[in-house]
Formats: C-alpha cells, structure tokens, sequence
C-alpha cells in the first residue's frame, strides 16, 4: 500500500512537471505572436509617406522578371517616349497580349490568326504564324495603340487607344492558346513599369520621320558629271571604274560638325558583276572636302542612300544606308543610321530589316508588303535620339 502511494505521488509530480513545462512554452509562442502582432499592426500604422516610399522602390526595381518564351523586356522602367524591347524565344506561343496590372479595364490583343481582324487605326499588330517566328519586337511607347477587349460595343466593336496612358504596371504575357479565353495557359510572361509623362514629351516637339518605307521609293541618280566621277573613282582607290557606280551623294557635315563635306557612296555594279548572295559586294563611303579625299569607310552591304539627320543635334549629320536583295521573288531591304565623326563608322541605330515584299515570290501563299515607317524624338535628358520602327502591312501594289 505503502509503494502504491508513493508510485501515484511520483506521477503526480512528473504529471505536473511536464504541465508546467508544457505551460511555459505556450506562454513564449503567445509572447512572440504577441510581438508579431505588435509589428505587423505597426507596419500597419505607419505614415502614408512611409507607405508611399515603399510603392516607388518597387516602381523602381521592376521584380517581375521575364520567364518562359518571353525572354527579356527592356527597359523595364517606361517613360513616354522610351521603345520598348521584347525578346522571343523562338519558336513561341505567337498569341500576344498586354494588361493593364489590377485595373478593370486595359487588355489590349497585338496578334490575331490573320491581318484581316486589324483595325485601320491600330498601329501594333501580328499575325499568330509570323510572331512565332519572330526573335524581337519594338513597341514604341509613345504612339502605341490596340483596341481595348474591355471596352468593345454590342456588336463586339472598339476603337484603338492608347495602351501606355497611365502610370502602373503592365503584364506583357504570350500563349499557345487564345488570350480571349479564360484562364489561358501562359507560356512567357514579363512586367514594366510605366511611369507617365517624361521630360521628353514636354519639351520636345512631336516625333520626326526619318523615313517612310511604306512609300514606293528608287533612289535617285546622284547628280554628278562624268568628270566629277572619274575624279572621286580614282581618289577613292577604284581602278576597275567600269565595274562600280556612285549610288549615292550628300551634302552635310560628316566627320565633324560644321563642315563643309559631300559624301559619295560607291558601290558595285550589279549589272555587270555577278553578285554571290553567300558573299555579296560591299560598298565604300567616301568623304570629300572640296576635291580632296578625307576619308574612306567600309559602307558593308548598303548600297544607297536614303536620308541625312542630325538625329543627336550635335552639328554632324547621320546617314541612313539601305541594302537589298531580290530572291525567289521576295525583295528585302535593310538599313542602319550611321555617323562618321572620329573618323570612325559608328552604328547609331541598326534598324534591320525595314521592307519585305513577297507579291511576285512563287513559294509564298500569302502576297503582302511589309513596311517600317522610321522616326525619331531627341531627348535632351540623354543628350541623344529616341528611335521607333513600326512595321505596317500592305497590300500588293
């Protein structure tokens, strides 16, 4: 009886040991919940300013990286008048959208099964087929438009607006399905920040075009006489004169500002050379000041030229060459804004490809004309030019 007692007394006292250690702990996890609450209600509770500070330093590192098919958008913090870059994998999904981020309205479609559901007034748009094979587009922020799916009439009608009208996030997602469904599956997803109005937009005039590229243009024949050619020939190294022409002539400031310069571009015959389209012929630029050569360039594959800019305003002019070729009956040109000053060719802006025309190729079904329209804004923040390039479709001619 003796031990019985003393057996239930030791467990008594272990039974009030393990509650009391049991107590304890609740006590410290409802302390640190306590202390948890505490900060959570003054994090709560802090100024609207503090709250505000916290929202710019996520404008200004925009978190959201690209992933999937939707590899890189850049810059990832917009201001009016910035051209924004979206990079493909290729081959991707080709149904291309972008939202508004946490707004009612704001769903903008930029690719369709076919041109044929393209507003006359919407300036940013692809077909499915062509985006899947696309590495990288431009969107320039200023002027870009799309009809708003959230604002369609009864009869499933919108206008175009502008995408990038206020300031906030924007979700630039790519599928393999239709956008329009619910719930689509996304295969690549990127954000930016748009943050409104820029210094650009309010000190600058409108954009200025550089070139139209959906006008039908030949370059013209360089006003020069015969003498005038023999003498730039021989100074620029041409022995073999019946076997290159002068495309090309400018008057400008070419290799520093305020000159008094005339640039010839000297490129192969292609009617009296057979062009090998693996290695083709490349062109020479040529600076003269009065009769005297100053200096010579590699002009590469660019056989004309289309315009002369001061794009970057700083006395010296740029020029815009253009290349093509014509193969199975599809005629491409390319161009590249250049400048010359420091005796150097720098590429201010590689425009690639600006004009392809499939109306008179055999292997392709689809007949169009696909043509950049080029412009550019200076900013006098950046102290250099903004460029876009939107591309337009166009029926055969």
């Amino acid at each position: 009886m003796v031990n019985m007692t003393k057996s239930r007394i030791g467990l008594y006292l272990f039974s009030a040991i393990i509650s009391t250690i049991f107590f304890a702990a609740c006590q410290k996890q409802l302390s640190s919940n306590e202390a948890i609450g505490d900060e959570r209600k003054e994090v709560s509770n802090e100024s609207p300013a503090a709250g505000k500070s916290l929202i710019n330093s996520s404008e200004e590192s925009a978190t959201d990286a690209a992933f999937g098919e939707i590899k890189e958008c850049s810059p990832q913090k917009l201001a009016d008048g910035d051209v924004l870059e979206i990079k493909f994998a290729v081959p991707n999904g080709g149904n291309l959208g972008i939202v508004r981020d946490k707004s009612k309205d704001g769903f903008f479609l930029l690719s369709d099964e076919d041109e044929s559901n393209k507003s006359a007034k919407e300036n940013l748009f692809w077909t499915i087929d062509r985006l899947q094979k696309t590495a990288q587009i431009e969107i320039n922020v200023a002027d870009a438009t799309a009809v708003d799916l959230t604002k369609l009439n009864s009869q499933g009608v919108g206008k175009p607006e502008l995408i990038f009208s206020r300031e906030g996030w924007y979700r630039i997602e790519i599928s393999n399905e239709s956008l329009e469904q619910d719930d689509a599956p996304l295969t690549g997803r990127c954000r930016v920040y748009f943050s409104g109005t820029s210094a650009l937009q309010t000190k600058t005039a409108g954009d200025e075009v550089l070139f139209d590229f959906r006008k039908e243009f030949s370059p013209p024949e360089p006003k020069i006489t015969a003498a005038e050619r023999d003498r730039v020939l021989r100074a620029a190294g041409g022995s073999e004169t019946d076997d290159v022409e002068i495309s090309g002539k400018e008057n400008g400031a070419f290799t520093a500002a305020n000159q008094n310069q005339t640039a010839y571009l000297i490129r192969p015959d292609v009617t009296s050379v057979a062009q090998d389209p693996t290695n083709p012929a490349k062109s020479v630029l040529a600076i003269f000041e009065g009769e005297k050569l100053i200096a010579k360039f590699d002009a590469g594959s660019y056989f004309y030229i289309a315009a002369k800019s001061d794009a970057n305003r700083d006395g010296a002019d740029e020029l815009l060459l253009v290349g093509g070729n014509l193969q199975m009956g599809i005629e491409t040109k390319w161009a590249k804004l250049i400048n010359l000053t420091q005796n150097k060719l720098q590429i201010v802006k590689d425009f690639k490809t600006v004009y392809e025309n499939t109306c008179e190729a055999t292997t392709v079904k689809k007949k169009e004309i696909r043509a950049a329209s080029i412009k550019y804004r200076f900013a006098p923040n950046q102290n250099f030019p903004v460029f876009s390039s939107q591309n337009f479709i166009l029926p055969c001619r």
